[in-house]
């Protein structure tokens, strides 16, 4: 894909694009690719489907300071999450129930890994900044690892668990992650059910502001799709990202997790435990190595915001 859509631009043939994975990373070669070529990339369908993230995000860093991005970015984890807490499935069940209804490929890994999830926080943080954010400098950590029973733990504090993608300005700095992150049961993120999306971005004076619908699907995708093409005759705002590197730092921010199978100081009860203030990086490096050691641990952030 990354060929043909380079000698396109280089032509100077505009091009839409939904391909998230190729976009995610080829974005400074595709810029520089449309940049030579006098051609237009756009990507709207790339995140969010048709939600309409994106172009916001653009309107967004022209008359604002956008200090945080992010969302429920993966229809199929949400589902399989939503029917875990509500209806007390496992992960195995829960995953064959969405493969059967078609919300799941026959192989899921990108989805259930949150390497989905992962493609388009980075595109979506490199909008919001104005510059390249690497994904593969960005922690991630699917669904796989979870249970009904961490669920459950999580109901009994008060949260329901969701896989959320966010990434924070902290000075000249981004902390990104995609992880497992418990949200208050009854808070607008928690209610975002089944293959529902939900993007967001908060700035400095216009607050949080949240995007939900489709995240997937032909007919939101193809929404998406033809607003871009529209949007190419000059009315729309131009998908520029500066050429200058945004260094993500998990490891400057600290957050609080619930935790199963992992070391870390805090609260006790049972299996798990709820931590004290933690950087990502600590927490993501720390189940890592535990996968490695063929353990399956548990872990998600709590965002009491």
């Amino acid at each position: 894909a990354f060929t043909w859509v380079s000698k396109a631009l280089l032509s100077g043939k505009n091009v839409v694009t939904a391909n998230k994975f190729m976009v995610s990373e080829k974005l400074p070669q595709l810029l520089e690719a449309a940049e030579n070529g006098g051609a237009q990339l756009r990507f709207s369908a790339a995140v969010g489907g048709g939600i309409p993230i994106l172009v916001n995000l653009l309107r967004a860093r022209r008359a604002d300071e956008v200090l945080e991005v992010g969302g429920i970015l993966n229809g199929t984890t949400n589902y399989i999450l939503t029917k875990m807490t509500e209806d007390g499935l496992d992960f195995d069940v829960a995953l064959k129930q969405a493969q059967e209804l078609g919300y799941a490929e026959a192989n899921p890994t990108a989805d259930i890994s949150g390497g989905d999830a992962l493609c388009k926080i980075a595109l979506a943080s490199s909008l919001a900044w104005n510059g390249i954010v690497d994904k593969h400098t960005v922690p991630c950590e699917g669904i796989t690892h979870i249970t009904a029973e961490d669920t459950k733990a999580a109901e009994a504090l008060g949260y329901t668990c969701k896989l959320l993608a966010r990434a924070v300005r902290n000075g000249d700095s981004i902390c990104a992650t995609v992880e497992p992150t418990l949200v208050k049961t009854g808070s607008v993120t928690a209610g975002i059910r089944l293959v529902e999306n939900m993007a967001y971005w908060k700035g400095q004076n216009a607050g949080i502001q949240r995007f939900t619908g489709a995240g997937a699907g032909r007919y939101a995708t193809a929404y998406a799709v033809l607003n871009d093409l529209m949007d190419m005759n000059g009315s729309g705002l131009a998908f520029s990202v500066s050429n200058r590197d945004r260094t993500v730092d998990a490891s400057a921010a600290a957050r609080s997790y619930l935790v199963r199978g992992l070391d870390l100081p805090g609260k006790h009860s049972g299996a798990w435990t709820l931590t004290d203030k933690v950087a990502p990086a600590t927490v993501h490096a720390l189940a890592a190595q535990a996968a490695a050691n063929g353990e399956a641990p548990f872990f998600a952030a709590i965002m009491d915001d």
